[in-house]
């Protein structure tokens, strides 16, 4: 997979640590090893326009990140500076991110909604606090407990999980995202009285999130469905029928 990823996408360069290249014999055109002390000799001044090639634009490609692969082969998605500009925007006013914040980055690298996870806090001037230890990511109390131990303020957590963590561990959230799979009303009634709760949307195509729905009603209808929200901004969502045409108010189709 690594593989076919390096020449789908015809990188050039592959940026890694010594232990982890060492185990899986990679090969891209220019190899950067992180833990090499040669890259202190290198400037750490931001680029300047000078020392580009080409000029940069809106257009140009910010990320490239492939799908599981979960229905066949993987497939890169190719995210503009202008759509991961707009997503990372909306994030940091929908969720009130500041130099205060102090972030969860639970997803995984390999999935699209770290990005969000990531940037956002990062422009805001917030603090991420990363899980060393994996075990932690599929064990509910311990990440409660990491949650508790660094105070975190907003966290992504996926909706299947969210049920396992004490509702105690959740105390010093202010912000919660879901998002990734349908959550239940239940799951918000539960949450959203203690927290700001928000429901995202959104395809790997299209800068991870179009669509937020929140704050989130705590008294919301036990047997309604979780809303998915509306578009986010300079963003449009079409509802069409299997032919691709536009279909009416009431009547059901796909995004």
């Amino acid at each position: 997979r690594l593989s076919f990823m390096l020449a789908d996408s015809c990188a050039a360069a592959l940026i890694s640590t010594s232990s982890l290249l060492d185990e899986t014999e990679l090969e891209a055109p220019q190899t950067i090893r992180l833990d090499d002390c040669m890259l202190e000799q290198y400037p750490t001044h931001a680029i300047v326009a000078s020392e580009r090639t080409t000029a940069l634009t809106a257009q140009n490609l910010a990320y490239l990140i492939y799908t599981s692969g979960s229905t066949g082969k993987s497939k890169g998605a190719g995210n503009t500076h202008q759509g991961a500009y707009n997503s990372v925007d909306l994030s940091i006013s929908q969720l009130k991110l500041n130099h205060s914040s102090r972030a969860l980055q639970f997803k995984s690298f390999a999935f699209d909604a770290s990005f969000l996870e990531i940037m956002p806090v990062l422009c805001s001037g917030g603090a991420l606090y990363l899980i060393e230890d994996a075990t932690v990511r599929q064990d509910p109390l311990a990440l409660g407990k990491f949650i508790v131990a660094n105070q975190i303020s907003h966290a992504d957590i996926p909706p299947v999980m969210l049920p396992e963590i004490p509702l105690e561990s959740l105390s010093s959230l202010n912000t919660l995202i879901v998002g990734g799979e349908a959550s239940s009303a239940d799951l918000v009634r539960r949450h959203a009285s203690h927290c700001r709760m928000f429901n995202c949307y959104g395809p790997t195509e299209a800068a991870v999130c179009v669509a937020y729905a929140g704050p989130l009603d705590p008294q919301m209808d036990a047997a309604a469905l979780v809303p998915i929200g509306r578009p986010i901004q300079n963003t449009q969502i079409y509802i069409l029928d299997g032919s691709l045409n536009p279909l009416p108010v009431g009547l059901a189709g796909e995004l």
